[in-house]
């Protein structure tokens, strides 16, 4: 069983980084593409607060296993994240799988 509520899953999203197609979402509006491997992830209300807590994954159809996100620095609200995806050189992709988990205290 899930956790939602104050300290649980808050928001989630599972999405196509190649056609920014929504796989299944909870609490996400939209993915904004911003260029190559860089997404602001829209919610569809606000958190309380901008300091929530988040992980994220990535893979590609390839089975490449090393892949790991980032978040732009600065470029956090309490509607929306901008983050980006890597591979294990440090170079940006686009991951055919993305998956992204948002946390949050005080939220009602």
């Amino acid at each position: 069983m899930a956790f939602k509520g104050d300290g649980g899953i808050i928001a989630h999203v599972n999405f196509n980084g190649v056609s920014d197609a929504i796989r299944h979402s909870m609490r996400v509006s939209s993915i904004t593409d911003s260029g190559n491997a860089d997404y602001t992830i829209n919610f569809s209300s606000s958190f309380p607060t901008a300091s929530f807590s988040w992980a994220g994954a990535g893979a590609r159809l390839s089975n490449d296993p090393n892949s790991w996100c980032g978040e732009f620095n600065g470029a956090r609200g309490s509607g929306s994240i901008k983050i980006r995806f890597f591979d294990s050189s440090a170079s940006q992709y686009e991951p055919d799988i993305a998956m992204c988990i948002f946390t949050c205290n005080d939220f009602s």
